[in-house]
């Protein structure tokens, strides 16, 4: 004869599948710390718009020649390393681009 075991248990919850409780996982969105531009860099972009300027007053047949010396001691101080005076020479060559296109180009 075969023995049986009528000692039927019950499922509880020890027998289950074991599940652990974790710490959600949160994201945190870093902002991208700020980035200090250079002078050096501040001189190029002003001699790049200086330039701009130049070519819009020769695109309108406006009498430049005044700037173009103030223009090349811009790049010349840029070439040479002296970025401060580049970026004061390109903004000045700016504002007097400007003056003359304003004279020419008189708001109606």
């Amino acid at each position: 004869m075969i023995a049986c075991n009528d000692d039927k248990k019950e499922n509880s919850v020890a027998e289950g599948p074991v599940v652990k409780q974790v710490e959600p996982i949160v994201l945190e969105k870093k902002e991208p710390e700020p980035k200090t531009i250079t002078l050096k860099e501040v001189s190029r972009i002003a001699i790049v718009e200086a330039k701009q300027f130049l070519t819009q007053a020769k695109h309108d047949n406006i009498d430049f020649s005044s700037v173009v010396g103030i223009y090349d001691k811009a790049q010349a101080s840029y070439d040479s390393g002296d970025y401060k005076q580049a970026q004061k020479l390109a903004v000045d060559v700016r504002q007097k681009i400007e003056l003359l296109l304003q004279k020419n180009n008189p708001i109606k």
